[in-house]
């Protein structure tokens, strides 16, 4: 036998339910941990629950982080303590990092390498270009020291973080992707790693221009070679009917 019941909170659109249990000795059930993975940036906000340190690396972003706490704090009950840059972060069930460009080396994206591209590998089509928008925020979801972990940075300047600002709470709990990007004409989320590739502009080998020319590589040196052999192949025929 069991309850379902729902936390109390001003909004009715993500509170994250419990549920109590009456097992009975003969019931053959059991738990043996509690798994916290969450795979998008939806899953994250609605999974956060005990412990939340909020960790804010560059300056920049006082004014979002604070915002954000207040909002996961209207949000969501199961948050017993939301902490700001705490000196030790090894207690804390998650983490929410705000940093700059320079530091997200590692991440989902690394927005130090320059412009990218997020590309679907089967059709090869550019999916998001960092190019063509002056500025955005990103958002990805990580594990840092074995914890579930949000990282937000912007690209390609503090102007970007902005762009997050210009939409509300109940947005970030529709990006069902591992990465966000807000811009000034939209939110949207991404599948990186599983679904698209990153390309970045100033690092793109031999591997990139082969899947991206390979028919016109492979023609231009198919034609050439297709000539001179029937051009070998006509002077040795002329010899033997000499």
């Amino acid at each position: 036998m069991w309850e379902t019941y729902f936390t109390s909170a001003d909004n009715c659109f993500g509170a994250v339910s419990h549920i109590v249990f009456t097992l009975f000795g003969d019931s053959y059930f059991y738990w043996n941990n509690l798994k916290s993975n969450p795979k998008t940036i939806s899953d994250f906000i609605k999974i956060l629950n005990g412990y939340v340190a909020i960790v804010v690396k560059d300056p920049h972003f006082y004014n979002l982080a604070t915002k954000l706490i207040s909002d996961l704090a209207n949000f969501n009950k199961n948050i017993k303590t939301l902490d700001l840059n705490p000196p030790d972060v090894s207690r804390y069930n998650f983490l929410i990092l705000f940093e700059s460009p320079a530091n997200t080396k590692g991440r989902l994206i690394d927005l130090s390498r320059g412009e990218f591209d997020l590309i679907n590998p089967l059709t090869q089509k550019v999916i998001f270009s960092s190019k063509p928008n002056e500025s955005f925020t990103a958002l990805m979801v990580d594990r840092i020291e074995g914890k579930p972990a949000l990282v937000l940075s912007y690209y390609p300047d503090p102007s970007g973080i902005k762009m997050l600002s210009l939409y509300q709470f109940r947005n970030l709990l529709e990006l069902s992707g591992n990465v966000g990007i807000a811009t000034k004409d939209f939110i949207s989320a991404y599948e990186v790693g599983k679904k698209l590739r990153v390309e970045y502009k100033y690092e793109k080998g031999f591997g990139y221009y082969w899947n991206r020319y390979k028919l016109w590589i492979i023609m231009f040196l198919v034609i050439p070679v297709t000539t001179f052999l029937a051009y070998v192949y006509r002077k040795l025929t002329r010899r033997s009917q000499t």
